[in-house]
């Protein structure tokens, strides 16, 4: 009897303990619940009205919105008189590492609204960290298309064009007799039943996602150094290594984000932006077919930075290097706003004609 009433006791006070670092985990902010979801057609999505937190090199602590991306919640019926921008890219243009009223999306929206006060102008971010240029494709085809951007840009560096497929639960494009085919096999997989089976758990408990998210670091190249910090030397992963490493055949060999490109250079209301710290080399330009009036190069600004001193990417207030820190945020701004202002001339001027094409005119 005794036996049974100290395990029964042990039972009762572990779950007490157990509710009580949920709350703790929960009310501290420390870690958030899990926030996507998976959509038998878009694959991996953001969770509607989800949490999220982030510390790294920055912090925030957050919600997506009920369409689960982050910014104002701008439905797909677009009022009238509305210029609306779509935002697509990596993590770079999501945001998740700041307080999204410094990111540049909050940041340019109010400048185009300043300047331009006869329109009523929208960004959606449509960033999404990890992706590349396949995923962005495949994201704006089967979900961004709904709300019906007037001007769409695409954020990418070459690093983009690398056809990666980590994520096994997002559609992902491939060439079948030179045509764009998406594969859309993750429904069904091994990958989305295991997923389907843990969700549940995971989307109630903050910490039982703190622990997958320990282990998943447990198991990766950065652990030792992030536990042992400067006793060991941080290891630049496999990603990493390639972005600073890159060769131009690395990208020219990638036939499928060649197509994917290409379509979208034919599309008056696309605009490419190189968002790396470089140039395009000649090659990667004349390989993408990008028209030089729908491209737009930030490598000048982040030399100019660095001519200046300024580290783009070091957040001061961790002594850590990673995303655009917050006055990076504003020289993009101001740098986007310049080159894009153009374009919203010439939307205001009737250049742009029909669902979301313009005169090229309005690009110079």
């Amino acid at each position: 009897m005794k036996y049974l009433t100290f395990i029964s006791t042990f039972i009762l006070t572990s779950l007490v303990v157990v509710a009580l670092l949920e709350v703790y985990v929960r009310g501290g902010r420390i870690e958030s619940t899990l926030n996507t979801d998976v959509d038998r057609k878009i694959g991996r999505v953001r969770k509607a009205n989800a949490q999220y937190i982030y510390y790294n090199e920055g912090m925030s602590i957050g919600e997506f919105n009920e369409y689960g991306y982050i910014g104002p919640t701008y439905h797909p019926q677009k009022p009238a008189n509305t210029l609306r921008i779509a935002l697509l890219g990596d993590s770079y243009t999501e945001g998740l590492y700041m307080s999204e009223d410094r990111h540049f999306r909050s940041l340019l929206e109010e400048a185009m609204q300043q300047q331009f006060p006869g329109k009523n102008i929208q960004l959606l971010n449509f960033g999404r960290s990890g992706f590349d240029l396949s995923d962005m494709y495949a994201y704006e085809q089967n979900f961004v298309s709904q709300f019906d951007p007037d001007i769409v840009l695409y954020l990418i560096d070459p690093f983009d064009f690398i056809q990666r497929n980590t994520d096994p639960l997002v559609p992902y494009w491939y060439l079948e007799n030179d045509s764009l085919k998406l594969n859309r096999e993750f429904v069904g997989s091994s990958d989305h039943h295991s997923y389907q089976m843990v969700k549940g758990v995971l989307q109630q408990s903050a910490l039982l996602q703190m622990l997958k998210n320990a282990y998943n670091l447990a198991n990766s190249d950065q652990a030792s150094s992030i536990v042992l910090d400067k006793l060991v030397p941080k290891q630049e992963d496999v990603l990493s290594h390639f972005k600073n490493n890159y060769r131009i055949e690395d990208i020219t060999e990638q036939r499928v984000s060649q197509a994917i490109v290409r379509r979208l250079a034919a599309r008056r209301n696309v605009i490419i932006i190189n968002r790396g710290s470089s140039s395009w080399p000649r090659e990667i330009v004349q390989w993408s077919g990008i028209s030089p009036t729908r491209f737009v190069d930030m490598g000048p600004l982040f030399a100019r930075l660095n001519r200046k001193g300024h580290q783009a990417r070091y957040w001061k207030a961790t002594g850590q290097t990673g995303h655009w820190n917050v006055k990076t945020q504003e020289y993009v701004t101001t740098f986007l706003l310049n080159k894009l202002s153009p374009i919203l001339r010439g939307y205001q001027n009737g250049l742009l004609t029909g669902k979301g094409t313009y005169n090229n005119s309005a690009l110079h």
